[in-house]
């Protein structure tokens, strides 16, 4: 999505949903507003496109006048499932009786048939790359609890009929972009040329027939005369204006002020404050480098749920990448960092999260917090960056703390044990003689398999009844946690989420008994987020021109650039703004890197021997000594390889009087 679902939009949909979903995920049943989106069935990327006019013409619509913000196009779902639909993992089916109509009134624009219920039956269909993605659906009449919610897995026969405002004409548009050949359409019928073949199959003919009708002349015609309709119309669709018009003939109630193109849920004109998502040609993307490093280290799942890559996973940043060029130097100081040598891109700052947890852990809704050990730690130097402690551990541990944000939001964690073979049940094997009679039947279900999302990285059988551990509010039986991410940046986190706002408040109300904990966090972020400038490096000794490569793996890599301006800019890489790392070997190779001695210095750089590492270290003694008065020296304490003609050479004549004669004298004595 380009731009953000207007307001007006949104409170048409909230009274259309009134009696039917509410404000829930459309999937889960789960209300909450921090997780869940306003999604559009049929995209809103679409409106922009010649396919407009046809769908238009094909609904005996007026040219112009569809809106795709209408209340009939757009649903509550949870950030999890609005990415698996968006991505084309599953789609709803309409009501049979509703199909047959729209089957027999083709191809006669004349014959469509007005259908305008107030409430539409749908059926959940899914791909095969839902196969490792159960659905855990609330039941809203009992009160929450482990117990409140029944788990679903594919290829969910079983799921409840779906009750929902949203239009059929959308839905078919939405189902039949997704079943644009018959490969697609037998990967979602399952294989299986049956009842549910036949209907998708039809699905799909009936968009094909709206999508390619050539309108008739009379349509593109303009019409001079009053009509109430065009009070509908979207002038100049074809530019994207951001403008939401309302579906009744009174104008739009606060229409936006500009048509400044926006992120989802973010207000116009201002950058995230939480983790970016991945967004196409921004500075905002993160660097395929940067996930590679986060994958050596860290297993591809939802660091919550434990759920894997099929489940909409995102690369989230603890410290975010929008977070203030000020507050990246504040910290760089506390820290003990060199100035501009913080990269938010490191590994140490970038974990995996569901779409859920993500959209959660940026509203504010729970943090983590690091063992007791490691913040009193930090709390004991805070304000003294020159005694900042260096932990450097492969892996941490940390205790899960949410708000109120989170009491009708359900964890259902994973099970790590892989599925045990009940008695005289044999092993299944992938290959082998497993197809060998099948002949043509085997290669057909192989090849309509989803062969991105069949790999799962060590799944438990869903249809087991202790696959998953139902975890509500407040989550005092959370397990540990165990992350590779840094408790530095963890801590800046939670600090941020506790030093002010409801949120903060909320935080210590639900954890009373550790408000001597919130209370040293929030603390050590105020401390560390002291306003510093470039002086205050230049004082301490650590302002470098030029990163260095050889920085602890504990204080983040030092890949961020400094401008002549002064600010941190990332360098125009194809698909991200990483900044452009050093040319010089780093010592931890594509990651992160760790102090080394000065033997194994020598036996990485093989232009390091033992005398040129003596030569250095001359060099550096005689421009040391070059700054002691003549008077403050002892001849006899100088190494050997540095006499007193060395150290006057050092001071330049005028220093102490001498001209360039009086120089040559003393030199010849």
């Amino acid at each position: 999505m380009q731009t953000s679902t207007p307001q007006n939009a949104k409170r048409r949909v909230d009274v259309a949903t009134q009696g039917l979903t509410k404000t829930r995920c459309l999937i889960t049943n789960v209300e909450c507003d921090t997780a869940t989106d306003y999604a559009h069935v049929l995209a809103r990327t679409v409106e922009g496109q010649a396919v407009m006019n046809n769908l238009e013409f094909s609904w005996r619509k007026i040219r112009k006048t569809q809106n795709i913000d209408t209340r009939c196009n757009i649903f509550r779902l949870s950030g999890k499932f609005h990415r698996l639909f968006d991505t084309n993992k599953w789609l709803l089916l309409p009501e049979p009786c509703i199909i047959d109509k729209y089957m027999r009134a083709l191809p006669y624009v004349a014959n469509f048939p007005d259908i305008e219920e107030t409430r539409y039956n749908y059926t959940l269909v899914a791909h095969p790359g839902m196969k490792h993605v159960p659905i855990h659906r609330r039941n809203e009449e009992l009160v929450t609890s482990s117990l409140t919610y029944k788990k679903f897995v594919y290829p969910f026969e079983q799921f409840p009929i779906i009750v929902s405002h949203v239009h059929p004409r959308f839905v078919i548009c939405d189902a039949g972009r997704k079943l644009q050949d018959p490969f697609k359409i037998m990967a979602f019928a399952k294989g299986d040329e049956g009842e549910l073949y036949k209907k998708l199959a039809d699905v799909s003919k009936i968009y094909e027939m709206w999508a390619n009708v050539t309108p008739e002349p009379y349509f593109y015609q303009p019409r001079n005369e009053p009509n109430a309709q065009l009070v509908n119309a979207r002038p100049g669709r074809e530019s994207r204006a951001d403008v939401s018009y309302a579906e009744s003939p009174l104008p739009p109630p606060n229409p936006p002020p500009s048509s400044t193109v926006q992120e989802r849920g973010q207000p116009s004109g201002s950058v995230p404050d939480g983790t970016p998502d991945e967004r196409e040609c921004t500075s905002y993307v993160i660097d395929d480098d940067a996930k590679l490093r986060v994958d050596d280290v860290a297993p591809k799942r939802c660091t919550i749920e434990n759920t894997d890559k099929c489940n909409a996973l995102d690369y989230a940043h603890v410290l975010a990448r929008s977070t203030k060029d000020q507050t990246l130097t504040s910290l760089e100081y506390s820290w003990g960092m060199n100035y501009k040598s913080l990269n938010v891109d490191t590994r140490r700052n970038i974990f995996r999260l569901s779409k859920t947890f993500h959209r959660l852990f940026d509203g504010k809704a729970w943090l983590l917090l690091p063992e007791k050990r490691i913040i009193d730690q930090y709390f004991r130097v805070r304000g003294n960056p020159a005694e900042f402690p260096l932990i450097d551990d492969e892996k941490y541990y940390y205790t899960l703390h949410v708000n109120n944000l989170m009491q009708d939001c359900p964890i259902h964690v994973q099970r790590d044990e892989p599925p045990t073979l009940a008695d005289g049940e044999e092993e299944e094997h992938d290959g082998g003689d497993a197809n060998e009679d099948d002949g043509e039947e085997g290669l057909e279900n192989e090849e309509f398999s989803d062969d991105e999302d069949e790999d799962s990285d060590g799944n438990i059988d869903f249809d087991k009844e202790d696959a998953f551990i139902t975890h509500t509010y407040p989550f005092h039986q959370f397990p540990i946690i165990e992350s590779h991410i840094h408790p530095r940046f963890v801590i800046y986190d939670a600090g941020k989420k506790l030093s002010s706002g409801s949120a903060a408040l909320s935080f210590f109300e639900v954890h009373f008994d550790l408000k001597v904990t919130l209370k040293k966090i929030a603390r050590l972020f105020r401390s560390w987020t002291v306003v510093r400038s470039r002086d205050d490096f230049l004082k301490a000794g650590r302002l470098r021109d030029k990163p260095e490569d050889n920085w602890p793996d504990d204080q983040t890599e030092p890949r961020r650039l400094p401008t002549l301006t002064g600010k941190r800019v990332f360098s125009p890489l194809e698909g991200d703004g990483s900044p452009k790392p050093s040319k010089r070997p780093k010592s931890g190779g594509d990651q992160d890197c760790a102090w080394l001695d000065d033997a194994t210095l020598g036996e990485l750089d093989p232009h390091r021997s033992p005398q040129k590492a003596w030569q250095d270290k001359i060099v550096s003694i005689k421009t040391w000594v070059g700054q002691v008065p003549l008077d403050a020296i002892d001849p006899m304490l100088l190494p050997v390889d540095i006499g007193v003609t060395d150290k006057i050479v050092c001071h330049t004549p005028d220093q102490y009087g001498l001209d360039s004669e009086d120089m040559d004298s003393v030199l010849s004595a």
